[in-house]
């Protein structure tokens, strides 16, 4: 009797375990160099604030293997940061993949105390994949569209040429599949682009030829870069053009329902008006072009009033607003002396990125570090202006005199840089952008390392300032 219930039961645990595997998509890798590695697998589901979802976390074993199970309910791309690596893959509901990952690379301590750090994006490889698989298909598809691209590139690019623009479009319809909705809008979107850049339209046209006319796809990837790179800023950007004054008004009255009213006559349809205004606040944040009333209001309005997707993508915006608020550290201007140390220097510190040093005047090593950061201004004084933070009881100090750079006056009672800063020993290197926020507490000390750091963050900083101005006149 009893070996019958212990039978049953074993049945059941079995079944159950079915139950929950059955549905679910598995997935398996071997590596010897990941070996006791901790990894989180995730994915990003919402295109306006990019909120990591994870999916799974755990560790490799001490051979470098990982065997796991994710439920999932829709194609999702997978991303894991490992090293200097963020490896891509997309997973199918139910399917089976067999990873292939490079050898693990790790971080440089540069890259460890960098905040602007990006890992290398890198594709998955994989073992025994079928045809049908997602991988294979945008894999295929991409493939095709470069190649494409590549060759017509005089025709469609210098040419315009119209004719050749609709025989790649058909070529490309020849591989989409409308049935398989992930692919179908991936295609969708990448003639979109195509089509767009031939024509050279601006954003406008793009958002009301193009992206209206496409459903809002918060977990599909393409969907979100496209969706992204084509809204940045927009909402601001038509606020402040010549005919849309009323929608500047409303935006600083935080009329929400006017807001609607003059996109919907714009062209941006029902179904993405919602979502375009939320991107246009949310960028608000990083931009500073609406006043932070405008926008926490408007924020607060569309929790309670837009579609169920828009009102949790507004609550996690004012999640992140007030994290940001919290961490980010401004330097007043109007509270600080900032001088010149010697007077052979006539150092413009305003409207360049600084290189704040905190430094013990007393220490042994004071004079070493004093030398060290002439070095560095002498290098880099014509885009980064160094200086160091004494506090007003320090003026009478003797090595003030060898000082070539710049010295920021602190006053403990006033307006204590040290504590602002959350210096908490010295020497420590405050890294600040031009506006005097502080975007390094921890900076590398001034070397060859900052040196050869700071000219790659220079220049992708100057690319950026750039690629946005070019954006506003467009």
């Amino acid at each position: 009797m009893w070996d019958r219930i212990q039978r049953f039961i074993t049945i059941l645990f079995l079944c159950v375990v079915w139950a929950t595997t059955a549905h679910a998509t598995q997935l398996h890798i071997q590596n010897p160099s990941y070996a006791n590695k901790r990894v989180e697998i995730y994915t990003y589901c919402s295109p306006i604030n990019m909120t990591r979802m994870v999916l799974w976390e755990g560790s490799f074993n001490a051979s470098g293997e990982l065997s796991t199970t994710i439920d999932l309910k829709q194609i999702t791309k997978g991303y894991m940061d490992l090293g200097t690596y963020q490896f891509e893959f997309f997973m199918e509901p139910k399917a089976k993949y067999d990873l292939v990952l490079s050898d693990y690379k790790p971080k440089s301590e540069a890259q460890k105390s960098s905040i602007y750090f990006k890992r290398q994006p890198f594709m998955v490889g994989f073992k025994k994949l079928g045809r049908e698989d997602i991988n294979i298909q945008l894999q295929h598809f991409n493939t095709v569209y470069r190649k494409l691209s590549r060759q017509n590139a005089e025709s469609l690019f210098f040419q315009r040429n119209r004719a050749r623009l609709r025989e790649v479009l058909a070529q490309l319809d020849s591989l989409d599949d409308p049935s398989k909705a992930y692919l179908h809008y991936h295609v969708a979107i990448r003639k979109s682009e195509l089509t767009a850049s031939v024509e050279g339209w601006n954003s406008d046209k793009i958002i009301t030829n193009q992206l209206t006319k496409l459903p809002y796809l918060p977990c599909h990837a393409t969907y979100i870069s496209y969706f992204n790179r084509i809204l940045d800023n927009d909402l601001y950007k038509r606020a402040m053009s010549l005919n849309h004054e009323k929608l500047k008004q409303a935006v600083s009255k935080e009329d929400l329902t006017t807001i609607r009213s003059i996109l919907i006559q714009d062209g941006i349809t029902k179904g993405l008006v919602d979502a375009y205004i939320l991107k246009g606040l949310h960028d608000a944040l990083y931009y500073k072009s609406f006043s932070k009333k405008s926008v926490q209001g408007l924020i607060n309005k569309m929790k309670h009033t837009a579609n169920k997707v828009i009102q949790e993508e507004a609550s996690q915006v004012m999640v992140e607003y007030r994290e940001k608020m919290e961490q980010e550290i401004f330097i007043d201007m109007e509270k600080i002396t900032f001088t010149t140390a010697s007077e052979k220097m006539d150092i413009v510190w305003k409207g360049r990125y600084q290189y704040w040093a905190f430094i013990d005047l007393k220490g042994v090593n004071a004079k070493q570090q004093i030398s060290e950061l002439n070095t560095l201004s002498k290098q880099l004084g014509k885009v980064l202006n160094v200086a160091i933070v004494i506090d007003v009881s320090e003026i009478d100090n003797p090595l003030i005199k060898d000082i070539r750079g710049s010295l920021v006056y602190s006053n403990r009672k006033r307006y204590d840089l040290k504590k602002l800063c959350q210096v908490s020993g010295t020497p420590t290197y405050v890294l600040l952008n031009k506006e005097l926020k502080v975007l390094q507490k921890s900076a590398l000390r001034p070397d060859v390392k900052f040196q050869n750091y700071f000219m790659g963050f220079y220049r992708e900083e100057y690319i950026k300032e750039q690629r946005a101005k070019y954006n506003s006149t467009k």
